[in-house]
C-alpha cells in the first residue's frame, strides 16, 4: 500500500462533495419511473452507502481532470472506473474486492470526526482529507457502518 497527499485538495474536495450531494438530491427527488436509465446518478451498495458521481474521471471537469492527471503522473495509474461514495450514519460497505483491476485507490474528500476507517485485508486505514491510498485490486476491503453523516471518498480503479 502506498499513501500520498494531494496538493490541490482545497480546490477539489468542496466540488466533489457538492456534486455528490446534488446527485443524491436528484435521485431522491425522482422516482425510478421518472428517470431514463442514462440519467441514473446514484447506486446503493451492500452496506447501504451511496455511490455518486459515477465515472467522474470522464466528465471533463477541470479540477477533477487535474487530480486524475496527477494520479497518472505520480502513481502511473490509468483510471478505468471512478465514483464518489457517501456514508451517512449507519452506512458502510460490505467486504469486497476489485480483482478485475490492478490498482484501487481511495481519496479522502470529507472525513468528519467519528467516521469509520477503511479496512484493507484486516488492516485498519485511517484516511485524512486530501490523502489518497493505493492498494492492489485483489485485496478485500470494507468500511464498518459510520457513526456520523458525511464521510465522502473518491474511489477509482485502473
Amino acid at each position: 500500500m502506498n499513501k500520498l497527499d494531494y496538493p490541490y485538495a482545497s480546490e477539489l474536495n468542496p466540488l466533489l462533495y457538492q456534486i455528490s450531494k446534488d446527485d443524491i438530491e436528484f435521485s431522491n427527488a425522482s422516482s425510478l419511473n421518472d428517470i431514463n436509465k442514462s440519467e441514473v446518478r446514484t447506486v446503493k451498495v451492500p452496506g447501504n452507502a451511496t455511490l455518486t458521481a459515477l465515472n467522474i474521471h470522464q466528465k471533463g471537469i477541470k479540477e477533477v481532470d487535474r487530480f486524475f492527471n496527477w494520479l497518472k503522473e505520480f502513481q502511473g495509474m490509468d483510471v478505468k472506473r471512478s465514483w464518489v461514495i457517501i456514508y451517512n450514519k449507519g452506512q458502510g460497505a460490505d467486504k469486497h474486492n476489485h480483482k478485475e483491476y490492478k490498482t484501487t485507490f481511495s481519496y479522502g474528500v470529507n472525513i468528519p470526526e467519528g467516521s469509520s476507517s477503511l479496512n484493507v485485508s484486516g488492516k485498519e486505514i485511517k484516511l485524512s482529507v486530501g490523502e489518497v491510498i493505493f492498494f492492489t485490486g485483489n485485496l478485500f476491503h470494507h468500511v464498518l457502518p459510520s457513526e456520523v453523516d458525511g464521510r465522502c471518498i473518491l474511489v477509482g480503479h485502473g
